[in-house]
């Protein structure tokens, strides 16, 4: 079941929703912030509470500049799947990045896995988009918390810059 523009629900709407679930076979609810003006506490609110057994992921759009946060919540409420785009392309502020999200799940949440796959993945596609690379090179260095007098001076690859931050972090953490 696929619940659009959540922004309008009220707390009775979602009530009815919970309360038709429970009468209902329903194994799959998502609710979309069509417009990306929820806000974290409305996310909380979405996802929080009895949902009969149904299973609740979570599409979100980034008007307001609130996806992360808001994803961030929904992940702190545990929904089971949030809906992702490559490089958040998407309408009405684009929508949740999964390599914006992929970052921040390994970095602040413990997420283990290969970052040097994500960033041998987003190597190959980067430059079908006209100024991600930039905007990647900049998440990446912000999750790692690498200062920019260790930017390199010379254009890597996505893995490179990876492996090159890392380097940096190890020699900061020896002083």
């Amino acid at each position: 079941m696929n619940v659009g523009h959540c922004t309008y629900l009220s707390m009775e709407d979602i009530a009815l929703i919970r309360s038709m679930l429970a009468v209902r076979a329903v194994e799959f609810i998502c609710f979309a912030d069509s417009q990306g003006m929820c806000s974290p506490h409305q996310i909380r609110q979405l996802v929080n509470g009895d949902y009969a057994g149904t299973s609740v992921g979570l599409h979100l759009h980034d008007n307001f500049g609130t996806v992360m946060m808001n994803a961030e919540a929904a992940l702190q409420c545990r929904v089971c799947m949030l809906d992702v785009t490559l490089f958040g392309i998407g309408k009405n502020g684009g929508n949740l990045g999964l390599e914006k999200l992929m970052l921040h799940m390994h970095f602040n949440q413990s997420l283990n896995f290969d970052i040097g796959q994500l960033m041998s993945y987003l190597e190959k596609v980067v430059d079908t988009v006209p100024g991600e690379r930039s905007h990647i090179e900049w998440q990446l260095r912000t999750y790692m918390r690498v200062h920019s007098s260790n930017m390199p001076d010379i254009s890597m690859s996505l893995p490179q810059l990876y492996e090159h931050y890392l380097r940096s972090m190890r020699r900061e953490k020896n002083f």
